[in-house]
């Protein structure tokens, strides 16, 4: 650890179940730890990535994020960032915060919470953070895995055909370019006990890119399909737009195929877990259900 505070060993986190039955892992990426400090008392929890996500993060850029975003009381406030080492020593929330699931958005409190943090992200000026948007990220993964030999879906050349449309027309239309958080898991939220605050954590996606993807991501954890996913929209954007609804339901799509493929190549990268694998196929499958749906063509139509 490379860091000024003075930390004796409190207890280790255990690490997540491979095969818990989910659509997301948790925690596979980095291992987590709670420490006390020698000098003041006060437990801390420290995030360390592991090597495996050094080939598929930018770990500088998503620690960068993660500091801003504490100073600004979205997330734990962090008192150390390593980049060198992938670590970060945060404020301890165990005892106070709960990891969120999907029927936790149920509570308007917490929903209304989850709104105004990541939309607060959007007033951030972070230097050090990426500017790319999710197509560029499906490239990037794209062209890792196919080089190391990845084994990838049959209909992945479908899949990128169709988003190829998606993307050329959303550049013609024009975007904006925000701090976005980048990924919208359930388990990247931590749930105040007593007040239903909410703070977000993992910044390992964020990235300069259009707001619009930032809604894409949250239908794609808060809507199976377009169920419910109009009055989402209008909740975050702060009104309804057809056009710009159309679009974050592009990006909706977009943040499946990028999903399954990080699941497929830190599977290649970190074999022996079920959490990767399992992952990447989730995703796919629900990258499969958007794109295939019949109102997709109408959404590339309306885009604005």
């Amino acid at each position: 650890m490379n860091h000024l505070l003075n930390l004796v060993t409190e207890d280790n986190l255990a690490a997540p179940d491979p095969t818990s039955a989910s659509p997301q892992w948790w925690g596979a990426d980095s291992t987590r730890t709670r420490m006390r400090n020698a000098d003041t008392g006060d437990s801390v929890f420290i995030k360390t990535m592991t090597p495996a996500a050094s080939t598929y993060i930018d770990i500088p850029g998503a620690l960068a994020a993660a500091s801003a975003a504490g100073a600004a009381g979205i997330g734990p406030a962090v008192l150390s960032a390593d980049s060198d080492h992938g670590e970060l020593v945060m404020e301890d929330l165990t005892d106070n915060y709960s990891t969120a699931s999907i029927r936790d958005f149920n509570d308007t409190a917490l929903m209304e919470s989850f709104v105004k943090n990541r939309r607060g992200m959007w007033a951030l000026e972070v230097p050090e953070v990426r500017r790319a948007s999710v197509f560029d990220d499906i490239r990037s993964l794209h062209g890792s895995s196919v080089n190391a030999g990845v084994e990838l879906p049959t209909d992945l050349p479908w899949m990128l055909s169709v988003l190829e449309d998606a993307e050329a027309r959303i550049n013609a239309a024009g975007t904006d370019a925000v701090l976005i958080h980048g990924d919208s898991n359930a388990s990247n939220l931590a749930v105040n006990l007593q007040t239903r605050e909410a703070k977000l954590l993992d910044y390992d996606w964020a990235c300069f890119a259009d707001p619009l993807q930032d809604i894409g991501s949250v239908l794609l954890e808060l809507t199976i399909n377009d169920h419910g996913s109009e009055e989402i929209f209008e909740h975050y954007w702060g009104s309804f737009d057809l056009g710009l609804y159309s679009r974050a339901m592009c990006y909706r799509a977009a943040d499946a195929v990028r999903g399954g493929l990080i699941g497929a190549w830190v599977d290649h990268c970190d074999p022996g877990t079920f959490e990767y694998s399992k992952f990447s196929d989730w995703m796919f499958l629900w990258a499969r259900e958007s794109l295939g749906d019949r109102k997709l063509d109408d959404y590339l139509e309306k885009l604005a």
